[in-house]
């Protein structure tokens, strides 16, 4: 049996290896730099803990003797690393839902991103509450209210801007299956000015789970008036 300097194992094994820098990184438990430092230098001092997950994760089977490795194995030694065995296949399947929820993530910002955009750039009224009070409107609901302030509504209830003879009716408290899906009413709002503003309401209700007892109504509404600002 042939001693190995546990540099030259851990370059062998990476080389001939079917999965890129990055797996080897995660699986390792070190940073992807690393990985290249131990690639690029023969002299790079490597972990014993390190050395011995690389044999583990290619099914090498070895001893340590002095500072040097024995391959017990060695007749498999210049196989290639096969993603496809059962215990690797385990770790990719790891990295690839590693990689879906990073890229789900990303897709997700980015639908807040647009919603973002286009909720604060739509020339029709629009709010948004949880549980009946507003905590977000964009600059056309803003202008149709005749509110100076951004934030001055926030954490109002949502019938504060129903006008008088429409609030009774909006009252009407919703629950379970009833309070959620897409609504549309006809209605009034009143501005901070007493004006009163017909129009029609639509409203998209949805539940927001939490992880306490009760979940938060989310509604969202756009208000289009009768007659156009």
């Amino acid at each position: 049996m042939n001693r190995i300097n546990p540099n030259k194992f851990v370059k062998n094994i990476i080389n001939k290896s079917a999965m890129n820098m990055n797996d080897w990184a995660k699986m390792v438990g070190v940073s992807r730099q690393t990985i290249y430092n131990w690639m690029r230098n023969n002299n790079t001092a490597i972990r014993k803990s390190h050395v011995n997950k690389i044999a583990n994760i290619s099914k090498k089977k070895i001893i340590w003797e002095d500072n040097y490795l024995i391959i017990l194995d060695e007749k498999d030694y210049n196989k290639k690393v096969d993603k496809s065995n059962n215990q690797n296949s385990q770790l990719h399947d790891n990295l690839s839902l590693i990689d879906i929820n990073d890229n789900l993530e990303r897709e997700l910002q980015l639908l807040i991103t647009k919603y973002d955009h286009a909720f604060n750039t739509a020339s029709d009224p629009m709010a948004v509450a949880l549980n009946e009070n507003y905590t977000s409107m964009n600059a056309a609901m803003e202008k149709l209210l005749g509110i100076k302030k951004r934030r001055k509504l926030f954490g109002a209830n949502i019938y504060d801007i129903v006008a008088p003879p429409f609030r009774n009716e909006k009252k009407q408290r919703r629950t379970g299956n009833e309070a959620i899906g897409k609504f549309e009413y006809k209605t009034a709002l009143q501005d901070i000015y007493g004006n009163t503003i017909k129009g029609k309401l639509n409203v998209t209700r949805f539940w927001l789970p939490t992880n306490k007892f009760d979940n938060i109504l989310c509604c969202i509404m756009t208000f289009f008036p009768d007659n156009k600002m």
